[in-house]
């Protein structure tokens, strides 16, 4: 039953560690009562200000490298990537999938067997995301919806729809505000095959003002519109022939299909991350680092991400202090 209405499926469904399943119900013990934060300017902020200051720092940044290999010298390590790179630590931010395929070329990982079996500790979970965006925020606008900001789970192959405040630090805008926005839909497991079928029949969504989808985006198409636009009507308490602005922009992901790794990552049954998993992942060889969301304590959250880089920069090697007082490294030591 639970599998049913949390939103998620996995970590009820899948052979993976009953842990994942309790961390769902501890983050929404009650759906309506949850906090969320992001960065006033998107979560592209963060990337483009690391960016702006490593290269204010001198550094550089080589995009769209496929790293093959990595391999240990006596002054640090040799990447082989379109060209080839030396440097004295490496920080590897990738998850389990690349991490796989670059440990077949890279006895300095291959060889250590705790460490592949921590990487080895987590199992894929495939997940679909579809975005809508509107023209205007009509679910606020609605009395009987009145929805603001937060997570929406259902029993229907639709799974969750997640919507943002506008203004999260500024309630009185954020309640007058009813411009553009957007409905965010996550589905995983099974029910991700139902949108799969829908992705398949018919042509592309497209509206006036938005001809083309932007570069890097797949539309969802008309019969996955259509449809999902059905279940958020039945989610929102309205009735099927209710009438509701249709979206002006669709997006259409499955992190799971190639060319993208997975949506995210659970441990297996029967692991102890702290015991198992830690002590061995952060570290397969000297000046080597490891962080990323699968391995992490918050799995698919972006917070586990960044709690693993908080961690792996506290090490000797690095020295930084802890971003916060009760810093996950306090609590585990690698």
């Amino acid at each position: 039953m639970l599998s049913h209405v949390v939103g998620f499926m996995g970590p009820f469904q899948d052979y993976i560690n009953a842990g994942e399943g309790l961390q769902i119900l501890f983050d929404f013990p009650n759906p309506k009562n949850a906090h969320f934060q992001t960065l006033e300017r998107g979560f592209q902020s963060l990337p483009n200000a690391l960016s702006a200051s490593i290269k204010k720092s001198g550094g550089s940044i080589h995009l769209n490298e496929t790293v093959k290999s990595i391999t240990k010298t006596e002054t640090g390590y040799t990447i082989e990537a379109d060209q080839t790179y030396t440097a004295p630590k490496v920080i590897l931010a990738i998850p389990k999938k690349p991490m796989k395929e670059l440990a077949k070329s890279s006895p300095v990982l291959s060889s250590n067997e705790s460490f592949m079996n921590a990487v080895n500790s987590v199992q894929n979970m495939e997940l679909t995301k579809v975005g809508l965006y509107f023209k205007e925020r009509w679910w606020h606008q609605a009395q009987k919806i009145n929805l603001t900001n937060g997570p929406n789970f259902t029993d229907l192959p639709l799974g969750s729809v997640y919507s943002f405040s506008q203004f999260p630090a500024d309630p009185i805008a954020d309640k007058n505000y009813n411009g553009p926005a957007a409905l965010t839909q996550y589905t995983d497991y099974i029910r991700g095959n139902f949108w799969k079928e829908m992705q398949n029949v018919g042509e592309n969504y497209q509206s006036e003002e938005f001809p083309e989808n932007p570069p890097g985006t797949t539309a969802c198409s008309t019969t996955l519109v259509n449809e999902i636009m059905r279940q958020i009507k039945l989610l929102f308490g309205l009735d099927e022939d209710a009438y509701v602005p249709m979206p002006v922009l669709t997006t259409y992901r499955v992190w799971g299909q190639a060319p993208y790794g997975f949506g995210y990552h659970q441990y297996k049954l029967n692991v102890d991350d702290l015991k198992d998993v830690y002590p061995n992942i952060t570290s397969p060889a000297e000046n080597l680092f490891v962080c990323n969301e699968s391995w992490s304590p918050e799995q698919g959250w972006v917070e586990g991400a960044l709690i693993m880089s908080d961690y792996v920069l506290q090490q000797q090697a690095f020295g930084l202090n802890a971003f916060a007082k009760d810093s996950f490294a306090t609590s585990v030591k690698s």
